[in-house]
């Protein structure tokens, strides 16, 4: 069965990236502050803004909602970025989370309009609030619906000066959520361990924050909360007000990034200090009880690496914060020794006042304090692209215009590749570093000129993953760069031959003679028994369907069902 449906996987680059043309979004509480307070409406110096950016390759019409109700239909010109601004007086009571723990919100569809269905976009968010030069901000890549799941672990930053927080939108009707947080939740209206019981329409969202810090203790974190779901869901994380590595950083900030579902974490991650800063930290959560995770860190002053290893006891455990400066700790590894054990990697920016930069002149030292608290999904290794647009936002810094902005695409390639990369069309010009703990492997953090929003990054090699960040004095955003998910843990093949297909030929370019088999959330064959291939939820199940060659096989097929995940199946994984 093949489906017309824009979220089934098949057919072109929509297929294999985050690049897509349906996706679903939500703006969350950033740094307690209220658009609809009198004394912020009335206040000229304040800034709200609700940001969609929209990176296109080619021409195209994009839709922009509140739920179902449109807001506005854009035009995107071919290898541009088009950013569109909400407007909070008429939207804001409507799609910012500022509430927790209420029923009242709905989330921001954005998808391509009649007559641009058969092309494909990059979409991000972008919020911030305060005055000039003294704003809260981030930025997130958001994934396509295609790739949104049921089951989701939360990683947020554990100390913040307000709440840690999460925000799920349902994309179908009538879809229930079950919530575990691991703290209690704002105003007492739950408490840890209790379950959340929800029950979404199509559009709407939902927020949930961590109680206030008490006195001195500022750990109210939200990690390892589990979302369940029997639909697919949308699922933000974050930070109301963070700074890092502790609350007593000058400059704290707001943080978000979107959620990827359990069956797209991977197993190794590469991550280096980042420009313009002088540490970086590193938080790794387990999606299964008694996770191995190795972390090797190379040493720029003795030149040497150390391998360490942490064993996560239990699903949804985080490591400590793991550091990452411009000389001890200029370049970790992180890897799951369990391949069967996926883990998640987040990055962070650290505060202003850790990152200060000085240049002496003939009068005096000029100073500047870079970025600010933000953070990013890390992609793994195997969620390595070929070709990627980003956008990247002006900032506004504290010291104003003169002040320079820098903004990077850290990006991670094969060694053999480096020469292969292009950006916007041209040569590379940064310095690629091998990585001492992998020589195949090797990394550059890539100007991105300020002269456009759109960036395009291609390689005619195995393909490359890395992130986007923007900094400034006392300003700064990093977000993911898109990558191409693995198919879910869940797929599972038809072949005609005895062996199980690999992972490595999770392609939609399967070999003639074969079949991919890929759940579908509707449309299931009455009679017939699902598959239940839960990580951490209990009684997920999937319906199925199937692609086969449109030519007619030259012999007789006789087909063999596996299961490669090892959830089901008898003998040697066949069914």
């Amino acid at each position: 069965m093949i489906s017309n449906d824009p979220n089934w996987l098949g057919g072109n680059r929509a297929a294999l990236t985050t690049e897509g043309n349906d996706f679903w979004l939500t703006f969350m509480n950033n740094n307690m502050i209220n658009p609809e307070d009198p004394a912020n409406k009335n206040n000229p110096e304040f800034k709200f803004e609700m940001k969609v950016a929209i990176s296109a390759r080619e021409e195209m019409d994009v839709v922009i909602a509140a739920g179902s109700v449109v807001i506005e239909t854009v035009h995107v010109n071919a290898g541009a970025t088009l950013t569109y601004t909400i407007d909070n007086n008429s939207y804001a009571k409507d799609i910012y989370l500022f509430e927790s723990e209420v029923q009242k919100y709905k989330g921001v569809h954005v998808y391509a309009a009649e007559g641009s269905k058969d092309k494909v976009f990059s979409c991000f968010l972008y919020s911030r609030v305060g005055g000039t030069g003294l704003s809260s901000r981030d930025a997130s890549l958001v994934i396509p619906t295609r790739f949104l799941g049921k089951e989701y672990i939360v990683q947020t930053y554990p100390e913040d000066l307000k709440s840690t927080q999460l925000a799920i939108v349902a994309t179908e009707s009538n879809t229930t959520v079950k919530v575990v947080p691991t703290f209690d939740t704002y105003g007492g209206k739950t408490t840890a361990g209790t379950t959340i019981t929800l029950n979404l329409s199509k559009g709407e969202a939902y927020l949930i924050a961590s109680k206030e810090h008490e006195g001195e203790d500022f750990m109210v974190d939200l990690s390892g909360t589990t979302i369940c779901s029997d639909k697919p869901i949308a699922v933000f994380n974050g930070n109301q007000q963070t700074g890092i590595p502790n609350r007593e950083a000058y400059s704290q900030d707001f943080m978000m990034e979107q959620a990827i579902p359990i069956e797209q974490w991977g197993t190794e991650f590469y991550l280096t200090n980042l420009e313009n800063t002088r540490i970086n930290y590193a938080l790794v959560t387990a999606a299964y009880a008694n996770t191995d995770v190795e972390i090797v860190t190379y040493n720029a002053e003795t030149g040497l690496t150390e391998t360490n290893s942490v064993l996560l006891n239990e699903a949804g455990k985080a490591t400590h914060p793991i550091a990452i400066n411009d000389s001890k700790r200029k370049e970790v590894t992180i890897r799951s020794l369990d391949p069967s054990k996926p883990i998640l990697c987040y990055s962070y920016i650290t505060s202003a006042a850790v990152n200060e930069f000085c240049t002496s002149t003939a009068f005096d030292d000029i100073c500047y304090t870079y970025g600010d608290p933000a953070n990013a999904m890390m992609p793994a290794w195997n969620h390595r692209v070929k070709s990627m647009n980003m956008f990247t936002e002006p900032l506004d810094p504290q010291g104003g215009a003169k002040t320079p902005q820098h903004f990077f695409a850290y990006v991670i390639t094969k060694t053999e590749d480096t020469d292969k990369l292009t950006l916007n069309g041209g040569a590379v010009t940064a310095t690629f570093y091998r990585f001492h703990s992998n020589n195949d492997l090797s990394y550059a953090h890539i100007p991105l000129p300020n002269t456009s929003s759109y960036h395009l990054i291609e390689s005619s090699g195995d393909g490359f993953i890395g992130t986007v960040y923007g900094l400034t004095d006392a300003q700064g955003y990093y977000y993911t760069l898109g990558f191409k998910p693995p198919q879910p843990h869940d797929s599972i093949y038809v072949t005609n031959t005895n062996e199980i297909m690999s992972r490595g030929s999770y392609d939609m370019d399967s070999l003639d003679g074969h079949g991919w088999y890929q759940r579908q959330w509707n449309e299931w064959i009455e009679g017939k028994e699902r598959l239940d291939t839960a990580i951490i939820c209990d009684s997920m199940s999937v319906s199925w369907a199937v692609e086969t060659p449109a030519e007619k096989p030259i012999k007789k097929i006789e087909w063999a069902i596996y299961d490669v995940t090892g959830v089901k199946g008898a003998e040697n994984g066949k069914i």
